[in-house]
C-alpha cells in the first residue's frame, strides 16, 4: 500500500460515520484521533446505546483506501448472557 507512489499517511480527512442518520463528530466527542491514519475510537455508556444505533454508514470523499471497523464490547456477568438474534447487518454499496 505504501509503495504505490501516493502519500497515504498525508491524508487528513476523516471518514464520515453516520449512526442512524446522525453524523459523528469525533473531535467534539472526546475521541483521540490518530494523526496520519485517521483512526479514532468513540465510547458510549450502556444507557446511551439504543437499538437504532445499529444502522451505521461509513463513507469517504477522497479516492484513497478506506478501512472501517465497528466493535461492540458489552460487559456482563456470564450467568446473565443468553443466545439471541441481532439486528446488525452489513450492506456494501459501491
Amino acid at each position: 500500500m505504501l509503495v504505490t507512489g501516493d502519500d497515504w499517511l498525508a491524508q487528513s480527512e476523516l471518514v464520515e460515520v453516520m449512526i442512524n442518520g446522525t453524523k459523528l463528530f469525533p473531535a467534539t466527542m472526546d475521541a483521540t484521533i490518530e494523526p496520519g491514519t485517521g483512526y479514532y475510537k468513540v465510547n458510549w455508556k450502556a444507557d446511551e446505546i439504543k437499538p437504532e444505533m445499529a444502522k451505521i454508514k461509513v463513507s469517504k470523499k477522497t479516492k484513497d483506501q478506506l478501512g472501517a471497523l465497528c466493535i461492540g464490547n458489552i460487559l456482563e456477568d456470564l450467568d446473565k448472557i443468553t443466545p439471541h438474534e441481532t439486528p446488525l447487518n452489513w450492506l456494501k454499496t459501491i
